[in-house]
């Protein structure tokens, strides 16, 4: 007997030819029969000598029959383009014809039923979404028939929407498990409990109260020590926890959450602790001590598995105990390991019935955690004590006040040169400002990508071609190296210096000298570093304009824009990180953090220093003083991202025209939107409040800029083309080397006395990016002050005699990011997701993980009041 070819459907040499002329003539089949013939397919789906069809024989007898709808609908339509052409009416209804002629979504769907009840009857275990799927192939190919139309069966992906709360009768179970073991810990007096038990009791709080889950809840102890909870035995005074945000983080690493601890949780910590409490004499010498060592034999210095064992054993006895207790009501429990990490592992979910609301629930859940300021709001610092002299207006001039603040005399003059000014010569007077170094975005052509990678493409084709991937001898080096050249100067030429483009090309170059890639890696490398949704956002084209900001932009929206499953975006940010450590490796893009997508373990600490309020106002009291062109435009420029958190490329491209203000002697209140027309993301478009973000001074000396940029080019440019930013003499901007390098470096050599201590002034990534986070950082506390008015009498004595804390401005700035049709925005608790519109986010969750650094006294609070309800 003669082996059976198997036939796989899915192949297209496979695919037999199409039927014969006569063969389609034959009378039409039903869709049951057809069905039926699709079920006796079926029949043989889990045989292993067989697949889809046995022969290539029983696959052209299945299409024939199929087909045959093909020849039927061609014979219709012959005969109504024949009846429309004699003008005579077909004697047929429409819906007879047109379910004649092919197979619609109706009977594709009763072909499919009756396949699925085949299958069941003949007792193949075939779920619906299998058959369809199978179904779909065969339609697919079915309809590369001419004359042959079918529709092809969807199955509907249902959303998914990932819960908190159980959802099988499983989690359920261990979800009633975690309650009753919290319960019956509840009702143990203080006195009797155990520290097994506190401990046991202190994992199962900081997964139903903090939700967090079982990694952070094991790490978290794991690395517990008496630095991570300073001022615990202290009874007067706010008690924090500093939670590492990454596992295994030390105390001197800056990226912790800096948690207010409750009372229930504080109580729990010192019964539970089992190593010493070091005296003031010997803290210095502990400060490595385990906080569940009671010999002192485990420290933060032994292995990781040996301090988890022992925390194994320590949850496990505390779990026997629980049950040895409850052992008239419990008959056949018994603690084990096993039976601990299950309780921990779903002890999250009950947040949904304990814990608080969904932003804090979820806030502590997973890896990496928000970073707080090592700066302290609630810290007294009394170093820098805020003036009460009024602001000065643009004819007066007051003290520094207790700020030393430097005033670089020689910048003034030299930002004035036509070099530093972007576009600087032969300007007609329709020319817009410009924003970049050198090269402008808007000038380049809608296709430079194709074209560039045009270029790195016939790169990489020229080296193969001649044999230099990877060069081998001083002759093809040489060689290699004149190739590299030759692009480079035409990159040079398209883009100018520190291009993305060229920088690619030195890396493919580095790759396939020293690493000796082949040329198909150097393809697969170079459409991972060029995807088109990525080459299209703002300030890709020059490495120059690259910050923290675009960074985010690529991690959180590349892959959801693309569509890429894990295994693609992993491959991608693998590719683009080496790209970043080869640029950073030759002095280019030195502080930007490497990329991670979804679920990435990296943490930025760069942009966590916070500015206090009183330092801010002491900046702006010395930009001033004076009424130059480049000062007005540092003070502005430093209003615009300090108080309204506008990214550096949207203050670089605003214009006049951007910026709708009442006149002088109009009636009603003084307003002032900035319009962000365009940015790094589709959610940079947005209206900012400025009047309502700023003092009523500051506003006065905004205005008084405005004024004078119309009254010096009035008639002569349109709004459109003055730049809000720029020389008194020029309608044209300053470019951001210009304006917004200096700036900082002076803001930063202003504010060197105000540096947390153990912290030096390189330590701080002062970048204007920085003025974002703060902006985002100071809005949120702000916002939740109105709830719980004790976190403005805990904020030390400069922050709170701040203007921006005045009921006035409080007032203001809930009116700035509750929308008029939002009225209820407070009560649904949306306020972050209104503040994530006003700055320009697509959700909340990326301005509360990665830009407020406030969190920590504001989730204690939230804790609080959700204890005092219990």
């Amino acid at each position: 007997m003669s082996a059976v070819t198997p036939i796989d459907l899915r192949k297209k040499t496979d695919v037999p030819a199409q039927a014969t002329h006569q063969e389609l003539t034959t009378p039409k089949l039903s869709p049951v029969e057809l069905s039926k013939t699709l079920g006796r397919i079926f029949r043989r789906w889990d045989d292993p000598d067989h697949r889809l069809f046995s022969s290539s024989e029983e696959l052209r007898h299945f299409r024939k029959n199929v087909a045959r709808y093909a020849w039927r609908r061609h014979k219709k339509k012959v005969t109504r383009a024949q009846a429309r052409a004699q003008s005579v009416p077909s004697t047929k209804p429409s819906r007879a014809r047109h379910n004649a002629t092919r197979l619609n979504q109706r009977d594709v769907q009763a072909l499919i039923r009756n396949a699925i009840q085949l299958a069941k009857e003949t007792g193949l275990d075939f779920s619906s979404r299998k058959v369809t799927k199978e179904v779909a192939l065969v339609l697919t190919h079915l309809n590369r028939e001419p004359d042959f139309e079918a529709t092809i069966p969807t199955s509907i992906k249902r959303p998914v929407r990932p819960s908190s709360a159980a959802t099988s009768s499983r989690d359920i179970k261990v979800q009633q498990r975690v309650l009753d073991s919290v319960r019956a810990l509840q009702r143990i007096p203080a006195n009797q409990c155990t520290p097994e038990q506190s401990l046991l009791f202190l994992a199962l709080s900081m997964g139903t109260l903090l939700g967090m889950e079982e990694e952070v809840i094991r790490h978290t102890l794991l690395n517990l020590s008496s630095e991570h909870l300073p001022r615990l035995n202290i009874k007067r005074g706010p008690h924090h926890w500093f939670i590492g945000c990454l596992p295994g983080l030390p105390r001197t690493h800056p990226a912790h959450y800096r948690l207010k601890i409750p009372n229930h949780l504080r109580r729990l910590l010192r019964a539970c602790r089992q190593s010493p409490v070091p005296s003031p004499a010997t803290s210095s010498q502990q400060a490595d001590v385990w906080w569940f060592s009671s010999d002192a034999t485990l420290d933060l210095n032994s292995s990781l598995e040996a301090r988890a064992t022992h925390l194994d054993q320590l949850l496990v006895t505390g779990l026997s105990q629980l049950l040895d207790s409850q052992a008239p009501r419990r008959t056949g429990s018994s603690a084990s390991l096993k039976s601990v990490r299950s309780l921990l592992r779903h002890a999250f979910r009950c947040t949904t019935l304990l814990g608080p609301a969904p932003l804090w629930s979820q806030l502590l859940r997973r890896y990496p955690l928000p970073v707080c300021s090592w700066r302290s709001p609630w810290q007294h610092d009394e170093s820098l004590l805020l003036s009460a002299a009024p602001l000065p207006t643009s004819g007066t001039s007051s003290a520094s006040g207790a700020m030393n603040v430097s005033e670089p005399e020689d910048i003034e003059t030299d930002l004035h040169t036509p070099e530093l000014l972007m576009g600087g010569g032969d300007w007609s007077n329709e020319s817009s400002p410009s924003t970049s170094s050198r090269y402008r975005q808007d000038q380049l052509s809608t296709d430079w990508y194709v074209k560039a990678g045009n270029q790195l493409y016939a790169y990489i084709t020229e080296l193969e071609h001649e044999g230099l991937i990877p060069p081998r001898g001083k002759s093809a080096i040489q060689r290699h190296d004149a190739i590299t050249s030759r692009y480079a100067k035409k990159l040079i030429h398209m883009l100018g210096e520190d291009s993305y483009p060229l920088w690619i090309l030195l890396w493919l170059s580095y790759q396939s000298s020293t690493q000796g890639n082949k040329a198909s890696t150097l393809r697969t490398y170079l459409s991972r570093l060029t995807p088109t949704s990525m080459m299209m956002l703002p300030d890709i084209p020059w490495l120059t304009l690259w910050d923290g900001e675009l960074m985010e932009a690529i991690s959180e929206q590349l892959p959801t824009q693309k569509g890429w499953d894990t295994s693609t975006s992993h491959n991608f940010f693998q590719t683009f990180n080496q790209f970043i450590s080869f640029c950073q490796g030759n002095d280019r893009l030195t502080g930007i953090p490497p990329v991670q997508g979804e679920g990435g373990r990296f943490i930025s600490t760069l942009r966590t220093h916070l500015i206090m309020p009183h330092e801010a106002e002491h900046l702006t009291r010395a930009l001033s003083r004076r009424r130059s062109g480049l000062r007005r435009s540092w003070l502005i420029a430093f209003l615009l991202g300090y108080y309204g958190g506008l990214r550096a490329g949207e203050v670089m491209a605003l214009t006049l025209h951007d910026v709708i203000i009442n006149q002088p002697g109009e009636d009603g209140p003084t307003y002032c939107y900035v319009e962000i027309h365009a940015g790094k993301t589709a959610n940079a478009r947005r209206s900012v409040p400025l009047h309502l973000l700023i003092s009523p001074e500051l506003m006065t000396l905004v205005r008084e800029w405005i004024d004078r940029r119309r009254e010096s080019f009035a008639g002569q440019q349109r709004l459109k083309n003055i730049a809000l930013l720029g020389p008194e003499s020029s309608p044209l901007g300053y470019s951001r080397e210009s304006l917004l390098t200096p700036l900082m470096a002076w803001a930063r050599q202003s504010l060197r006395g105000a540096l947390t201590p153990g912290l030096e002034l390189e330590d701080i990534h002062f970048d204007f990016h920085l003025l974002r986070h703060n902006a985002i950082s100071w809005l949120v506390l702000r916002l939740y002050s109105d709830d719980y008015p004790q976190l403005l009498d805990r904020l030390s004595s400069a922050c709170r005699g701040h203007w921006s804390f005045t009921p006035a401005a409080l007032a203001n700035c809930r009116r700035a990011v509750y929308d008029v049709l939002e009225k209820d925005a407070k009560a649904r608790g949306h306020r972050l997701e209104l503040l994530a519109k006003l700055i320009g986010h697509r959700n909340s969750q990326t301005l509360t993980h990665h830009y407020t650094h406030v969190l920590g006294e504001i989730h204690g609070e939230v804790l609080l009041e959700l204890m005092k309800r219990r």
